[in-house]
């Protein structure tokens, strides 16, 4: 099976700073260290109405993206210390988002297990201008007995 794809990436945002000055990922070189060892999308949570997708991340963190724009656009952004790592499930009900945190399907799940639910609220995220870390999630539930 052959194929080709044509395209531009000149729009495209591939650099590893997010609009904040923060490092995508801990150790970019080019920017502050936020928290996010691992950054590879875990649970994309689309808000309803408003464009915006809450993205876990599998070291711990959170992007909040900004999907009506291209490329989209990261409108908040967490580090591991605020939304735990292994977040696989949300929804939104009424005027939150709600995402979980989780055990890790890897070998470091047996000893770094815990259980966690946050709520957002879309209505706080405005442009693409923010703090890290801001607003403050809700910590709506959180297991202290994990491992």
């Amino acid at each position: 099976l052959l194929g080709s794809m044509k395209g531009s990436y000149d729009d495209a945002d591939l650099g590893d700073v997010t609009p904040a000055g923060t490092c995508k990922e801990n150790g970019c070189g080019e920017g502050t260290d936020a928290g996010r060892p691992n950054s590879v999308p875990i649970c994309p949570v689309v808000a309803n109405n408003s464009g915006l997708v809450f993205n876990t991340l599998g070291g711990g963190g959170l992007f909040v993206l900004d999907s009506t724009k291209t490329p989209m656009t990261i409108v908040g952004a967490y580090g591991s210390d605020k939304v735990y790592g292994a977040g696989v499930c949300g929804t939104q009900v009424s005027d939150r988002v709600y995402l979980t945190s989780g055990a890790s399907a890897s070998p470091a799940g047996a000893t770094q297990s815990m259980f966690a639910l946050y709520a957002f609220d879309p209505a706080l995220y405005t442009g693409s201008e923010y703090e890290e870390n801001m607003p403050e999630p809700i910590l709506v539930f959180d297991d202290e007995t994990g491992t």
